[in-house]
């Protein structure tokens, strides 16, 4: 990783410097205006993107460990019969889900 940091800046001033002498101050500005271009557009469109795919990842979890622990004391509520309070958080948790997913 270091070698590469070490590396980079030269290898990019070279290849600047090549482009320069082919096609003169035209080819680096189109390809480093190319870049920010594009960096700049991905950034506007991955913003809302991965916001959203992290809040579904987040609800996919929270309803994955919920799953678990009634797995885990599924004995405990039949004993105490707490079937209808742990079906409806359950319910709530898995239609915060299904929102975000469609």
């Amino acid at each position: 990783m270091a070698s590469r940091l070490i590396v980079s800046p030269f290898t990019i001033s070279y290849y600047t410097y090549q482009c320069f002498q082919s096609t003169g101050w035209i080819g680096p500005v189109s390809i480093f205006g190319y870049f920010v271009v594009g960096t700049i557009a991905n950034k506007i469109l991955m913003g809302p993107i991965v916001s959203t795919l992290f809040e579904q990842e987040k609800l996919e979890g929270d309803f994955r460990f919920k799953h678990m622990q009634i797995r885990v004391n599924a004995e405990s509520v039949a004993f105490y019969r707490h079937e209808i309070a742990i079906k409806s958080r359950l319910c709530v948790i898995l239609s915060e889900l299904v929102k975000w997913s469609t």
